[in-house]
């Protein structure tokens, strides 16, 4: 059992906050609505939860919790989203599996607030050099009553060395599915670089394609990130 502040556990937890199941571009935002992605930003403050977890064997982790405002809380590193009580409800399973030809890596997520909820399906399988990640993450009434927002993450990489890895990721946000245009896909390509065990230094060039936007999508982005933790 935890009780006490703790950072929203949905989906995959990808380091990369310009992933659209991690809220997307915070300031340069490829889409005409005012919601780029889902609503894990990271200045978002973490909510107080009171949390029960179960983990069998190292296999199998399951975990639940209900907490302060997350979705709906304003956009502030000081708002722990407490101030009126538990608002929203939290369900993480988890399951990683090894065999002599690799590992297998499985979950879902649930996550609801008033009447917005998020789901996800996420996995990954490790084989020799390769590794291959996947998140779908469906989100209703998030940005409009009745809507259905949808996001897809694919990423493989390629271990070249130790501390060396080749990566292509492929990314896809749609805010309401039930309108025809409004999507977004991102291709992008690059290196991790980890000098230290502490320390990952992402280099990448992201090609967009984005419907109802009356300019050439596919003009390269140049991003560099810097990853550490203790």
């Amino acid at each position: 059992m935890l009780a006490g502040q703790k950072a929203v556990d949905f989906g995959l937890r990808l380091a990369d906050h310009s992933a659209f199941v991690r809220g997307g571009n915070l300031s340069l935002r490829k889409l005409p609505t005012a919601t780029e992605g889902l609503p894990f930003s990271p200045r978002k403050a973490a909510p107080v939860v009171v949390q029960l977890g179960y983990n069998y064997q190292e296999m199998l982790h399951l975990s639940a919790w209900v907490g302060g405002s997350f979705i709906n809380q304003e956009s502030s590193l000081w708002n722990s989203g407490f101030s009126q009580g538990f608002q929203h409800f939290h369900l993480d399973l988890d399951y990683y599996f090894e065999m002599p030809a690799g590992k297998l890596y499985l979950g879902t997520s649930y996550l609801a607030e008033d009447d917005i909820s998020l789901t996800s399906v996420h996995g990954g399988i490790h084989r020799w050099k390769l590794t291959w990640l996947g998140e779908a993450a469906l989100a209703l009434n998030y940005n409009s009553t009745g809507s259905r927002s949808l996001a897809l993450y694919q990423r493989l990489s390629w271990r070249i060395i130790p501390g060396l890895d080749l990566s292509g990721e492929f990314q896809y946000y749609d805010p309401e599915i039930e309108n025809l245009t409004g999507a977004v896909n991102r291709f992008t390509f690059g290196m991790n670089i980890y000098p230290l065990n502490m320390l990952e230094i992402v280099l990448q060039t992201r090609f967009n394609e984005t419907q109802s936007v009356a300019e050439d999508g596919r003009q390269p982005e140049i991003l560099m990130q810097i990853h550490n933790w203790f």
